[in-house]
């Protein structure tokens, strides 16, 4: 029975439970209050500082954690895309939402996953073999992807293709496409796979000869795809490494297929260019490898720039790569204007002062080329407000607005005269070598009033031909082409040659030091050895006869078996020649893949060899040796003879070697050449040096020039002369000249030949001759004149100290002098026996 106190009790409790969900309700709407308020600064503080990445993550993970916002996290992540690139992760997620937004996601980076869900479900839909079609040039080429976004795509066409006829087509191409380049991994199975599904086609025995090149392609590129797979495995084991490490194996992965793009294509390494930027987003070296390839294969740099700027804002490469590509491309001047304006207008700004200086002045020369003078000069202004807190940048800045300035008051130029020109040319034959001759040269075209053309040109010889600081005149060309040059192509080649001459510097220095420790290690372990104590000395000396015996006998032994090694070698020339073939009027710009490709049906090839012009510029002469194993390749590939390659025809023969070396070893021994020295002799006395370098200067850059035996020649004896040339071009035009018939300098025929010996080797061997004919004693200066009986006292000869004081100094050879001979010399008389002789 329920009494009236158990129902009061009821109602109590009822009351206390709705006061608390009240309060409950209470609690929750001012959590849901402070949340929404948190939200709605956050988005306002995004918007107000559209750059600062962290405020974005902060804004859309709070967004992400209520469903209800959903329709604010889409906005926030549309306002994130604007001004970042997204990882995978952001795009699955903001595609989820959106999902019209996922081709967006190919302008940031290569991801496989996000290609598979673009062509996930493509039934009924108009634009599958579009869509399809940008897959498979994103990631048909992708190491690890082809053979499965392949084998996706052949699965769409036999299911969507009812045609059996034109199904059988599409399928074929897509194999032949795949197997075009096949570097990634599986081709093997792939082109297994192509073979067996022939196999079910009409008249399969028709594709034999295409499957035979395919399986030839594969086999000549196997120590490629080896290479390209040990870097896969150690980028797979160094996945969870440092950013160093990661960025230095992927910039060395882009090197070796930049280095071999003529053979794997320029699908394949932007394939690997843009897995590395994906996997090391941040890396600047990684991006400007990325542009410099693109800059090199004179491909479209826009889109790849745009990138780059929007993942390492923060060096000027990528800023500078865009605004080139802009000009090249014609854009609006506006359109570069307004980029570097809103650059300028970031807070903080992303750029160091001296990466923004670099921008600034890219900027301030797109302008001054195509901009007109009003674009110019709010350029100026703009890169003046944006250094106002540097005062050297500004200075800098300011100097170049000074220079423009000043070209604008003055009148076009007319060029240089035909009598100014020849004079020049006359002087550059003479003395071209030098830097200053160069730089004297430019300036005075300038003021001359050469044209940008005539100076540019100057530039370009200018840097081929100095020998002392190219690298110095190559600067100098890139500044003339900033600030004077009409078109932004010639100022890259300018700037593609000074980074040329300065990686090489850099290389010069890094073998310098390594030279420098090596040298620093002799000195020490040569002072150690010159600590020997003096009894070690005194029985090294006692021994000497016979060890100086023994080695001359070694010295002599290690000839004769030189000599022996060097006929063997020539007599085995036959057999080399005999499976060795020469290719001549070859494309210049062929490269050692290609030729391997071309002749691997003919044999196994064991070598390729371009020759080039000289070591320096590694210039093509249009000329190759392919060595086979055996004679049979060598055969096969006469074959290919005349057939037409890259526009021209093949000129194929059998290598032949000169008939002279064989004759000159078995007779004389083994002499070797200098490749940039003439010999010239039969000179008479008319013919001095500078005319023999005034004479050989028409054939090329004149080094040095000496005359011998002039001063010692006997009666009716010529003297001759060595000419030393800049390069052996030179050395090859003299001798193709004076075949059939003599050179003629100064009315005198001379015969010419290359020289054994290069000028500065014969200087050389001169001042040691001098050197040692010096310090041979000599019979009149160590005797005296006999004087009459009549004078008192005769001094006493004086004695040669220098062959006592320097004789430590001297080489071993050298100190011993001539063998004594068996008869014995009569001794040399005193003057008490010339006093006694007189006295008798």
């Amino acid at each position: 029975m329920v009494t009236m106190e158990d129902n009061r009790v009821d109602s109590d409790s009822s009351s206390l439970d709705s006061d608390l969900d009240e309060e409950i309700e209470l609690n929750e709407g001012a959590q849901d209050v402070q949340k929404q308020e948190r939200i709605i600064d956050l988005i306002c503080q995004s918007n107000a500082n559209p750059y600062d990445y962290d405020l974005h993550i902060t804004a859309i993970t709070d967004l992400s954690s209520d469903p209800l916002y959903s329709s604010q996290l889409e906005q926030q992540f549309e306002r994130f895309h604007a001004f970042f690139p997204l990882s995978v992760n952001l795009w699955l997620q903001y595609i989820a939402l959106n999902p019209d937004k996922l081709p967006d996601a190919f302008e940031d980076y290569l991801e496989p996953i996000l290609y598979y869900k673009y062509v996930e479900d493509l039934e009924g839909d108009d634009d599958a073999a579009e869509k399809w079609s940008t897959v498979l040039r994103a990631i048909g080429s992708h190491w690890s992807e082809s053979e499965k976004v392949y084998d996706m795509y052949r699965s769409f066409l036999k299911e969507s293709i009812d045609d059996s006829k034109t199904q059988s087509q599409r399928v074929k191409a897509s194999y032949q496409a795949q197997l075009t380049s096949p570097y990634f991994d599986g081709s093997d199975r792939v082109l297994s796979e192509y073979r067996a599904w022939l196999q079910y086609q009409p008249n399969p025995d028709q594709y034999a000869g295409e499957l035979q090149s395919i399986d030839r392609l594969i086999r000549g590129g196997r120590s490629r795809l080896k290479k390209m797979q040990e870097f896969e495995s150690t980028l797979e084991k160094i996945a969870n490494s440092g950013a160093e490490v990661v960025q230095q194996s992927w910039l060395d992965y882009c090197n070796f297929v930049i280095k071999h793009v003529k053979v794997v294509g320029c699908a394949i390494v932007i394939s690997v260019l843009e897995r590395a930027v994906a996997a090391v987003c941040l890396s600047s070296v990684l991006w400007q490898r990325y542009l410099k390839f693109l800059e090199a294969m004179n491909m479209s740099t826009t889109q790849v720039a745009k990138r780059a700027t929007r993942n390492v804002p923060f060096v000027a490469t990528p800023w500078v790569a865009l605004l080139v590509a802009m000009e090249l491309e014609n854009k609006p001047s506006a359109d570069r204007y307004q980029l570097i304006s809103d650059l300028c207008k970031r807070k903080p700004l992303p750029l160091p002062q001296e990466q923004l200086l670099e921008v600034l002045f890219a900027h301030c020369d797109g302008m001054r080329r195509t901009g007109g003078p009003v674009l110019t000069k709010k350029a100026f202004k703009l890169a003046k407000n944006a250094l106002v807190d540097w005062p050297l940048g500004k200075c800098c800045i300011l100097m170049y607005e000074a220079k423009w300035s000043t070209t604008q008051k003055l009148p076009a130029p007319s060029g240089v005269s035909t009598h100014w020109n020849e004079l020049w040319e006359e002087i550059l034959s003479l003395n071209g070598g030098g830097l200053t001759t160069w730089q004297t040269c430019i300036t005075e075209c300038i003021r001359e009033g050469g044209t940008i053309a005539e100076i540019r040109g100057y530039y370009e010889r200018g840097i081929t031909t100095v020998q002392d600081y190219p690298g110095a005149l190559a600067e100098a060309w890139v500044t003339f082409e900033r600030e004077m040059g009409d078109d932004v192509r010639f100022w890259l080649i300018a700037r593609d040659a000074y980074d040329k001459f300065l990686q090489e510097y850099h290389q010069k220095s890094d073998h310098l030091s390594k030279t420098s420790d090596f040298d620093t290690n002799n000195v020490e372990a040569s002072v150690q050895k010159n600590t020997v104590d003096e009894a070690t000395k005194s029985a090294k000396k006692a021994g000497k006869k016979s060890d100086d015996d023994a080695s001359l006998k070694r010295k002599r032994d290690a000839k004769s078996e030189e000599k022996q090694s060097e006929y063997k070698k020539q007599k085995t020339n036959d057999e080399l020649n005999n499976r060795t073939v020469f290719l001549c009027e070859l494309d210049k710009f062929v490269v050692k893949e290609e030729l391997e490709t071309l002749f691997a049906s003919c044999g196994h090839i064991k070598e390729v060899r371009l020759v080039v012009r000289n070591r320096e510029s590694q210039a093509s002469r249009g000329m190759a040796y392919i060595e086979f194993e055996d004679e049979a390749g060598a055969i096969n590939a006469l074959k290919l003879d005349k057939v037409e390659f890259k526009g021209h025809p093949l000129n194929v023969k059998i290598s032949s070697p000169p008939t002279k070396s064989l004759k000159s070893t078995e007779k004389d021994g083994v002499w070797k050449t200098s490749k940039t020295t003439l010999y010239v002799s039969k000179l008479d006395d008319r013919i001095s040096e500078d005319g023999l370098r005034l004479y050989f200067a028409k054939f090329g850059q004149v080094n040095d020039v000496i005359i011998l035996d002039r001063r010692h020649k006997k009666e009716n004896q010529n003297a001759y002369a060595l000419v030393e040339f800049q390069n052996e071009d030179a050395v090859s035009a003299v001798l193709k000249s004076s075949e059939g018939e003599k050179l003629t300098i100064q009315d005198c025929a001379v015969d010419v030949k290359r020289s054994r010996f290069t000028v500065i080797e014969m200087k050389e061997q001169q001042a040691k001759s001098r050197q040692k004919s010096s310090k041979s004693p000599k019979l009149d200066q160590q005797t005296k004149t006999i004087k009459p009986a009549n004078v008192k006292e005769a001094k006493k000869p004086a004695i040669d100290m220098t062959r006592f004081s320097q004789k430590s100094m001297v080489p071993r050879s050298l100190a011993r002098g001539k063998p004594q001979s068996k008869t014995e010399q009569p001794a040399m008389k005193s003057n008490s026996d010339f006093k006694k002789l007189y006295s008798s």
